[in-house]
C-alpha cells in the first residue's frame, strides 16, 4: 500500500468503483481523515 496521498497518474483506473471515489488531492474518501475527501 501507498501511504502517500497523490491523485493516480493514471487517469482512468481500470476500477471503476475507485474511479467513482477518486478526487483530485484527497485519498479514497473511507480512508482519508480531511472532510472534503
Amino acid at each position: 500500500m501507498n501511504p502517500s496521498v497523490t491523485a493516480p497518474a493514471n487517469p482512468a483506473p481500470a476500477d471503476q468503483d475507485l474511479a467513482e471515489q477518486a478526487r483530485p488531492g484527497h485519498g479514497i474518501p473511507s480512508q482519508d481523515p480531511d472532510p472534503p475527501a
